[in-house]
């Protein structure tokens, strides 16, 4: 503790003053509301502490969760949309902000205490709830986060190379770890405008910078480079964090999510272990890209939902997608042994769960709608068990006779049945990308792959024109269960 008040210090007399500027004062964070199962979007703002300017009323004993829930859905028919908690007392006390001055900045003169000014709620998880900026959702950028039990905070943090920082301006340097550095930068935050560090990895040198947003990342952070990291919002209370919207510009911004990646780590990037791949939910006529990796802990993750006695990944990545709704995050783990499947959401301010070994996560990323306009008079998919390689495959049959999908790329006579068409279709997914066939009553069999948008592929008159969605490990007994 001593040595961090001495940290402190020699911070507070190394560093330049510059103009008083916070990181992002117009942004905004999603939350969820954890045991009330409902997703928040909030603002940090700041206010006079002993006016008493749009009050409605003070609740005790209530957690922060209950307090903002209270406020957007309990005020008794009262506009409220800003609360002050005391997590010490549990006190919350409910405002309407449109009668109160709120500030964006801490002022020492006018006493200003810490607020949080509630846009909306909706029920259910929401990775988030900021749909009304314009952006795009599936270029992620990694949201981190600092924890101290002796400043009693957490601080969200944003990495980036150093090298590609253009707009830091140095402040000062000192000693010691990067979260110490990041605590005490905060500290000081409204004295000298520190709202960013840079920690050596040789001598443990911390320096300190005023970072201004000009744009968004270029990429996250990369190993071995020099990295940068921003302070975006340090709070005292238990909240849970899904993920944080930075404004850069006049109107625009660029989202942070919660990922499970550890903090800090050099990033120790698990890009060489993910697999990426695309999925049919044809539950939802969609197409998905999934990302698969191992993890040996739920950092940054917690489990939002389990299901039991689930046959097939695939059923479990239907519920996931489900469960919530859109990205920019969604995950499961599935355990085909157990036949569990368990649906993720992402966020800071969970515990972090140690798995007795390692398992495999994947990532519902991002989907779009698949041949919909050809689609909705389909059929359900049919299920055709191959005993050669102890699978099932899905398949669905085209009510139209034509497709501005699909092209043939292979043609073979004498193919004596529907399923054997199939099977020369699987063994030629490699080779030839084949996803669909076109059998006919004279034992032909098309073998056809996707193209973008522009094929021109017509059906023989009385066959059957079928989609391979995909294929899993099962039993035949999986042919009558719901798989």
């Amino acid at each position: 503790l001593e040595f961090e008040k001495m940290h402190s210090t020699l911070l507070y007399y190394c560093i330049t003053i510059a103009v008083n500027m916070m990181v992002g004062n117009a942004d905004v964070f999603t939350v969820y509301l954890f045991e009330l199962d409902t997703s928040c979007l909030l603002k940090h703002v700041y206010s006079d502490g002993s006016s008493t300017q749009g009050f409605l009323e003070t609740v005790y004993n209530i957690t922060i969760d209950e307090c903002i829930y209270q406020c957007f859905y309990e005020s008794s028919g009262m506009v409220c949309n800003v609360i002050q908690y005391n997590k010490d007392n549990k006190k919350c006390t409910l405002y309407n902000g449109v009668e109160r001055k709120l500030l964006k900045k801490f002022d020492y003169q006018e006493s200003t205490v810490s607020m949080l000014f509630v846009f909306s709620c909706e029920s259910g998880y929401q990775s988030s709830l900021s749909n009304m900026f314009s952006r795009n959702h599936f270029t992620l950028h990694s949201l981190y986060s600092a924890k101290s039990e002796i400043w009693g905070q957490t601080c969200l943090l944003e990495q980036r190379d150093l090298e590609l920082s253009h707009h830091a301006h140095f402040l000062g340097i000192s000693y010691g770890t990067i979260e110490s550095c990041v605590f005490t930068c905060n500290a000081f935050l409204s004295a000298t405008s520190c709202n960013a560090v840079s920690v050596s990895q040789y001598n443990n040198s911390c320096s300190y910078y005023n970072f201004k947003v000009k744009q968004p990342p270029m990429q996250n952070a990369t190993a071995n480079r020099p990295q940068i990291t921003i302070i975006h919002l340090c709070f005292t209370d238990n909240l849970r964090i899904s993920s944080y919207d930075v404004q850069y510009g006049r109107s625009l911004h660029y989202l942070l999510t919660a990922a499970p990646q550890p903090f800090p780590s050099h990033h120790e990037s698990i890009n060489g272990n993910f697999k990426e791949s695309k999925i049919h939910l044809f539950r939802h006529f969609e197409l998905c890209i999934v990302r698969s990796f191992p993890i040996s802990s739920l950092n940054n993750l917690f489990i939002l939902r389990k299901f039991n006695d689930i046959r097939s990944f695939n059923m479990c990545l239907n519920l996931c997608r489900q469960t919530i709704t859109s990205w920019p995050y969604r995950a499961v783990i599935y355990s085909r042994k157990n036949k569990k499947c368990a649906v993720l959401g992402s966020g800071i301010g969970y515990k972090t769960v140690k798995l007795n070994e390692n398992v495999i996560i994947t990532e519902v990323r991002d989907c779009n709608l698949d041949r919909m306009e050809e689609r909705t008079d389909n059929p359900p998919p049919l299920k055709y068990y191959f005993e050669e390689t102890n699978d099932i495959c899905f398949v669905e049959l085209n009510t139209l006779n034509y497709s501005n999908y699909f092209t043939v790329v292979q043609k073979t006579q004498n193919v004596e049945s529907f399923k054997q068409c199939l099977r020369l279709c699987r063994q030629t997914v490699s080779k030839l990308n084949c996803m669909a066939v076109d059998y006919t009553t004279e034992m032909q069999c098309s073998l056809l792959k996707r193209i973008v948008n522009n094929g021109t592929f017509y059906k023989h008159g009385n066959s059957v024109f079928a989609e391979l969605l995909f294929c899993e490990k099962a039993t035949v007994a999986d042919l009558v269960l719901n798989f």
